[in-house]
């Protein structure tokens, strides 16, 4: 076992099973799978620059990687300077590889003109005509679908028609997938007619491509991952390749967190592992927390996953998690403010919303920090605000999430684009990690009916108040 490196000393330090995790072999891949709360970010950190000390018989330059571009600034903040340790997302790398080896030209990658390329794309099969009604679903149907294709790495027709589309509660039929790979065709050539060579989803093939043909020395004896669960299977297998000979790939997730539709499992990325390290223990939340997060996982919005590790409620005592009720918009707002700078005083604290415009307008009138990549991270109180993707791997003090109303959750986009059934279950997800940010104090208020995702009222789980009549 190596010293704790100086700069990693403000970390937490691993307890119990989690310095074992650290310490693993470091001659094969190692699949860690926690629940929120378990300490995966602390171990991947840690692991990360265990891996890296050139010291010891194993050691050599490291990758720690995730998807998120906000944990990948947090997680900087926790490593510090570390040598030969290098921190960054996942589109970065694959970036920065290709560029490294003159595939990456400026402007390659078709970003925010992205929506009118494939809205083209779909038009163009109208136009054509289609045998299935799929052509008339919404745009968010077509882009997470083609998303979810890249991401496999489906690079022909009859891989597509053939594959197990996990993560659908409707199967798409052979007509509606057939259509959506004219789609798809439709959209790769109108993209090569914009110039640019790649989206950021398919990127992943791409560096693997270019991995097969290069013969140069790879950089990385080792890489680990955080938060895998939101990386696709083609970006995993893209960073197994870029280990050297002997390398290994120790991967940190929670199933239980998935956002991205991907619907994944580390077993279809090509990592070969002797023993799944499970992690049920919950270092984060307090006990009414913890309780709330775990009959959110119960309600039937979620389906099980063979990878899900359902958690162990915590011995911490704290207050129960607070739901309001507000009389209007208005009342919810100046409750959300009132007590983001109460909590602000003695803590961090986070509102969270589904987009940045709603976090933004929560926080109207106060200092906050904005969740970002490139924001400065310190251990000083204050407030924080961002989607509840952006959230993903952080924790804070008091987490405060608005409008869990009925009407918005799930949001009628999701609805329309995947059906009720899938969207309750995406954004099941998505609340259950806003929940689990928060270590000690909890805030859900909602103006309208509160949404089935998350238990009643009724349940015994929350300290409830409410605003006065409007």
């Amino acid at each position: 076992m190596s010293p704790t490196p100086a700069n990693l000393r403000t970390l937490p330090t691993p307890v119990g099973r989690q310095s074992d995790v650290v310490y693993m072999d470091a001659d094969r891949d190692q699949v860690i799978l926690g629940t929120a709360g378990s300490g995966k970010t602390t171990m991947a950190v840690h692991r990360a620059a265990f891996l890296a000390n050139s010291t010891l018989v194993h050691g050599g330059r490291t990758l720690l990687v995730t998807y998120n571009k906000a944990l990948t600034g947090y997680l900087r903040h926790l490593a510090g300077v570390t040598g030969e340790l290098d921190i960054r997302n996942y589109h970065h790398v694959a970036r920065g590889y290709l560029a490294n080896r003159g595939l990456m030209s400026y402007g390659a990658v078709l970003d925010a003109q992205r929506p009118t390329v494939l809205r083209r794309a779909i038009e163009d099969v109208r136009a054509e005509g289609s045998t299935s009604d799929v052509i008339d679903r919404p745009f968010d149907f077509f882009k997470d679908e083609l998303d979810w294709i890249s991401g496999h790495g489906y690079a022909d027709h009859s891989a597509y028609m053939a594959a197990e589309r996990r993560g659908r509660f409707e199967a798409l039929q052979p007509a509606q997938r057939e259509t959506v790979w004219r789609v798809r065709e439709a959209y790769l050539a109108r993209r090569a007619a914009t110039g640019h060579q790649y989206d950021w989803w398919s990127l992943p093939s791409a560096m693997i491509q270019a991995l097969e043909a290069d013969n140069e020395p790879r950089l990385y004896r080792h890489v680990v991952i955080d938060e895998a669960q939101d990386l696709p299977p083609e970006a995993i297998r893209s960073l197994k390749r870029l280990v050297q000979p002997g390398g290994t790939v120790t991967l940190f997730a929670d199933y239980a967190q998935q956002l991205y539709g991907q619907h994944s499992s580390y077993k279809s990325c090509g990592l070969r592992v002797h023993k799944i390290e499970e992690f049920k223990e919950n270092y984060r939340n307090s006990a009414g927390i913890a309780k709330l997060a775990i009959a959110t996982a119960e309600l039937p919005h979620f389906r099980d996953r063979a990878d899900l590790v359902v958690p162990t409620s915590p011995t911490a005592i704290g207050v129960p998690p607070t739901l309001y009720r507000a009389s209007s918009l208005a009342d919810e707002l100046a409750a959300i403010r009132a007590q983001a700078v109460q909590f602000a005083r003695s803590g961090t604290v986070a509102i969270l919303t589904r987009t940045h415009a709603a976090a933004r307008v929560a926080a109207r009138g106060l200092a906050f920090t904005e969740l970002s990549e490139s924001q400065e991270w310190t251990s000083s109180n204050g407030l924080y605000v961002g989607t509840l993707y952006s959230a993903k791997g952080l924790e804070f003090d008091a987490v405060i999430v608005p409008h869990l109303n009925r009407a918005d959750y799930p949001g009628s986009e999701q609805v329309a684009a995947f059906g009720r059934a899938e969207a309750l279950e995406r954004d099941a997800r998505l609340i259950y990690v806003g929940i689990t940010r928060a270590r000690s104090e909890l805030l859900v208020t909602h103006h309208g009916d509160l949404t089935e995702l998350v238990p009643t009222e009724e349940s015994g789980l929350w300290a409830l108040t409410q605003g006065a009549p409007a």
